[in-house]
């Protein structure tokens, strides 16, 4: 009976040793297993906190890649633009150089006109002193005037007439002042051609003139026209892209979000 009562104390307290043994093995096994779910709970927590991230420096990539394409089609239309601008300034400068030019052959061959009209009336005033009484020049009331000669009394066969010397000055000067009166005309005539094309030239320059205004403003009109089609084209464009950017954004994110639901999926299963 001794025997048999050490060999039940043995035993209960075998039993006891294993229980408690069991025991701590399934508190260390609880401890592992709440360890394990919340490191499983943490790892989640990050990966979720890492895809949110990531999708949010993902949507500022994509906006600032749509910002850069709008940037860079306004950039293309302002450099088309000053590429137009810059061919019509060198138009206008061309033009501006031959209108220059061309004024100045203009004046020099108005000046080489008025130069010979002005001769011409110098001619006219040497010729025909009578028809410029007011001229400016200086009265001539101290110049001593020539002194007739003194006529003698002689014979009066050596006397002649004053009758026949009259007819005899009249026949001397016909000739001369028929002569100055035919100089006269001509140069009166070659006035007037001049006066004529000088006329004609100063017409002629100012018709010149207004055609090349008329050209210039027709031109600056078109530029202007084109600078502001230009703009509209470019407004309607960034319009359409920016409303394209954002359509493609909502598209992204759709996607973004049925991978990360299905990534999800995924590391559930795994940790099942």
């Amino acid at each position: 009976s001794r025997c048999w009562s050490s060999l039940s104390f043995c035993q209960a307290s075998s039993r006891r040793d294993f229980r408690q043994t069991l025991f701590e093995v399934e508190r260390e096994r609880d401890k592992e297993r709440l360890e394990s779910k919340r490191k499983l709970e943490q790892l989640k927590k990050t990966v979720e906190e890492e895809q949110e991230e990531n999708k949010k420096k993902l949507n500022e990539v994509q906006n600032d890649l749509l910002e850069l394409r709008d940037a860079h089609a306004k950039l293309r239309t302002t450099n088309e633009k000053l590429r137009r601008d810059k061919d019509r300034f060198e138009k206008e400068r061309e033009s501006l150089k031959s209108m220059s030019t061309a004024r100045r052959k203009a004046e020099l061959d108005e000046d080489r006109k008025i130069n010979s009209l002005l001769q011409l009336v110098d001619e006219l005033m040497s010729l025909a002193p009578d028809l410029f009484p007011n001229r400016g020049e200086p009265p001539t009331s101290n110049v001593a005037m020539p002194t007739p000669p003194v006529r003698r009394k002689g014979s009066k066969s050596r006397e002649t007439s004053p009758m026949v010397e009259r007819r005899d000055i009249s026949k001397e000067a016909s000739p001369a002042v028929q002569s100055k009166s035919e100089q006269i005309q001509v140069t009166l005539q070659r006035l007037t051609e001049a006066t004529q094309e000088l006329r004609r030239s100063q017409k002629a320059s100012e018709e010149r003139d207004r055609e090349r205004a008329r050209r210039a403003f027709a031109a600056r009109r078109a530029g202007s026209t084109e600078s502001d089609t230009a703009s509209g084209v470019s407004m309607s464009a960034g319009l359409g892209t920016k409303t394209k950017g954002r359509l493609y954004r909502k598209s992204l994110s759709l996607e973004q979000t049925s991978a990360i639901s299905a990534n999800q999926d995924q590391i559930w299963k795994d940790d099942r």
